[in-house]
C-alpha cells in the first residue's frame, strides 16, 4: 500500500510511516495443533533524518502489554532513545531474539537473573549509544519495575552499560547491570559477555551471564550456530546449546531448528529440543523463589511456529 503525502499539507512533513503487524501460531506437546499465540503491532513514524517515534504492542492469549515505545534521535555517531525500552544487555534487539531458527528466547534471557528480575523486563527511561570505527558504548538508566501498560517511570532503579568491540569478522560485547531493591527482590549486579561472528552463510552467537546479590542469583550460557542454505538465503538451519542455574534449579538443553521463509510475509520455524547427556549439573541449595524445575521439560520435543507478517508504508 502506497499513499502520497503532500509536504505542503504538513507543518513537519513525514518522511515515512511504517505499519507492521505480525500474527503468531504455535504447536508444541503442551499446545496441540497450531494455537494462536499472539499478535504484535508496531507503528514507526520518521520526521526527518534524525527524529523518529515508535509505538509497539504485544497481545498474547491472556495478556496485553506495551512493547517498545519511544522517541529516538540519531545521527552518524550516536542514537538516543527515551520511553519504554528493551534491555541493551547482550543481544536484546527484537531481530536478534525472534528472527532466527529458534522460536523462543534462551533460558538465561527469559528466566530470572536476580530473584524475579529478568532481562525481558522493560525499562522506562533513556539510553544512548555511541559508535566509532566498529566500537559501541551504550548506557541505559530507568525504572524496570513496570506494569504491562506503564510508559512513564516511577523511580530510576536500574542502570545498564555495554561496550562492544570489533574482533576481526566478529563482535565482542561486555555488559554490566546494577538493579536496586524492588518488588522483584533485593537486587544486585548482572554481568555478561557475548560474541557474534558472521562468515558467509555461517553465524555463531553466544552469551554467558552471571549475577550476584543478597538474594537468589543465577548463571548460564547459550551458543547458537546457524547456517543459511545455498540457493535459498531465507532458509536457515542451526543448533543451540544452553544451560541455566538458579537456586535449586539446573537445566541443560539442546535444540535443533530450521526457519523457512517461502515469501516475505510468511515464516515457519521448526524446533526439536532434548537434554544432552554430558557432565554434571551443579546444584545449589538456596532458600526462596526459584523457577520451576520442570521448566526445561516444556521445551523438549517438537515445536512448530508460524508467523504471518504484514507491512504497510505511507
Amino acid at each position: 500500500m502506497t499513499v502520497q503525502v503532500s509536504a505542503a499539507e504538513e507543518k513537519y512533513p513525514l518522511r515515512s510511516v511504517d505499519l507492521i503487524t505480525e500474527i503468531y501460531f504455535i504447536a508444541t506437546p503442551q499446545f496441540r495443533g497450531l494455537v494462536h499465540r499472539g499478535d504484535w503491532f508496531e507503528i514507526k513514524a520518521r520526521v526527518d533524518d534524525n527524529w523518529s517515534a515508535t509505538i509497539t504492542n504485544f497481545q498474547l492469549r491472556d495478556r496485553n502489554l506495551l512493547d517498545e515505545t519511544y522517541l529516538q534521535y540519531e545521527n552518524t555517531a550516536s542514537v538516543t532513545k527515551a520511553g519504554r525500552l528493551r534491555s541493551i544487555f547482550g543481544f536484546g534487539k527484537w531481530t536478534d531474539l525472534f528472527y532466527n531458527v529458534m522460536s523462543r528466547n534462551p533460558m538465561i534471557r527469559s528466566l530470572p537473573v536476580l530473584d524475579q528480575y529478568s532481562l525481558l523486563n522493560f525499562t522506562s527511561g533513556g539510553e544512548t549509544h555511541f559508535y566509532r570505527d566498529g566500537w559501541e558504548l551504550a548506557l541505559q538508566v530507568g525504572d524496570s519495575q513496570l506494569s504491562d501498560r506503564q510508559f512513564l517511570p516511577g523511580r530510576a532503579n536500574a542502570i545498564q552499560a555495554r561496550l562492544q568491540a570489533p574482533i576481526g569478522d566478529g563482535q565482542l560485547g561486555l555488559n554490566v547491570a546494577k538493579v536496586d531493591k524492588g518488588t522483584f527482590g533485593p537486587g544486585g549486579e548482572v554481568f555478561g559477555l557475548d560474541f557474534r561472528r558472521i562468515a558467509k552463510r555461517v553465524q555463531l552467537r553466544a552469551e554467558v551471564l552471571g549475577s550476584r546479590g543478597s538474594g537468589l542469583t543465577s548463571k548460564g550460557y547459550y551458543a547458537d550456530l546457524t547456517y543459511r542454505l545455498p540457493g535459498n538465503h531465507r532458509t536457515q538451519v542451526g543448533v543451540r546449546l544452553e544451560e541455566y542455574a538458579m537456586g535449586v534449579t539446573s537445566t541443560r538443553l539442546m535444540t535443533a531448528g530450521m526457519r523457512y521463509v517461502p515469501i516475505p510475509q510468511l515464516a515457519f520455524t521448526l524446533n526439536y529440543g532434548w537434554t544432552p547427556k554430558f557432565g554434571v549439573l551443579e546444584q545449589k541449595a538456596q532458600s526462596g523463589y526459584a523457577p520451576p524445575p520442570g521448566y526445561g521439560g516444556t521445551l523438549l520435543g517438537w515445536s512448530l511456529q508460524t508467523m504471518l507478517a504484514f507491512r504497510f508504508k505511507t
